[in-house]
């Protein structure tokens, strides 16, 4: 995808492959920019271009990275082609980078600084930007089973409440809670719902960031589950720094510690859920 993305713009692009002059031509344009030398790998670089018409610009390396931004604490991954537009204290619509997020990595598509004076960087991952402006859910576990909650927000006077769905059946003993975009929970969905068909068909019994979170229970020999992180009969998410599924994560850990206080046992430090 990179590699077609390139060869669209290299058309009266400037194309460097010496490895001191492409170091050198990388420096220049984040001080351009206005960003920080450390923001892009410098070593080990075969080919950086840039095409000064359209402000895209690329960079092809021997083998992927990994950096760590000690001072925001944010590991991030290059893969060998790097691609982005860039503009006054911004580089957008990236590709081939990637930060590490609790335990996943999610694609970047930004990295900006918002504020000339502090110099912060910030890393866009519109994926989750999707997932932290979705609406309350949470699931509760107990011996009897599971139930899932989800807030419905009803935007408009001429939307039905009833048409809004956001807890959805996989297979007969599956089903999840949703939040963030519902078109791209239903693609995900659908996936699922395949793949639980082509188990069934094939062994013939039951049985896997888009900007969705999917909250997924249900039960198997063994009973009720709720496999995402599960605290007695309180289910607490693990969630990123910033990042939570729950976006009113503090008030619904006080309403439910409320409601099941005489049955808690706790996995993780309240202190750790911050989001």
């Amino acid at each position: 995808m990179s590699q077609q993305v390139i060869a669209n713009h290299r058309e009266n692009a400037e194309v460097h492959t010496d490895p001191v002059v492409c170091k050198q031509k990388s420096l220049e344009l984040l001080k351009e920019i206005n960003m920080p030398n450390g923001l892009l790998p410098l070593e080990d670089i075969v080919e950086v271009g840039r095409n000064p018409e359209t402000g895209f610009v690329w960079l092809k390396q021997k083998k992927a990275k990994e950096h760590k931004f000690k001072k925001i604490g944010k590991l991030v991954w290059y893969d060998t082609e790097v691609t982005a537009f860039v503009e006054d204290r911004r580089m957008k619509k990236l590709t081939g980078v990637k930060s590490k997020e609790i335990l996943i990595w999610v694609t970047l598509s930004d990295i900006t600084i918002s504020d000339p004076e502090s110099k912060k960087i910030s890393f866009v991952e519109y994926a989750i930007e999707a997932i932290k402006v979705g609406s309350t859910a949470i699931g509760l576990k107990t011996k009897e089973g599971v139930v899932l909650a989800v807030e419905k927000r009803i935007t408009s006077p001429l939307l039905e409440p009833s048409s809004v769905e956001k807890i959805m059946e996989i297979d007969e003993h599956i089903g999840c809670a949703m939040s963030g975009l519902i078109a791209d929970a239903r693609t995900l969905l659908e996936h699922t719902r395949v793949e639980t068909q082509n188990h069934r068909f094939s062994f013939e019994s039951m049985s896997r960031p888009f900007g969705v979170s999917l909250l997924i229970t249900g039960h198997d020999e063994n009973g009720p589950s709720l496999p995402i992180l599960c605290a007695g009969t309180i289910l607490i998410l693990l969630v990123h720094s910033g990042n939570a599924m729950l976006k009113l994560l503090g008030q619904v850990l006080k309403a439910l510690i409320a409601l099941c206080r005489s049955n808690i046992t706790r996995t993780l430090p309240l202190k750790r859920l911050k989001p």
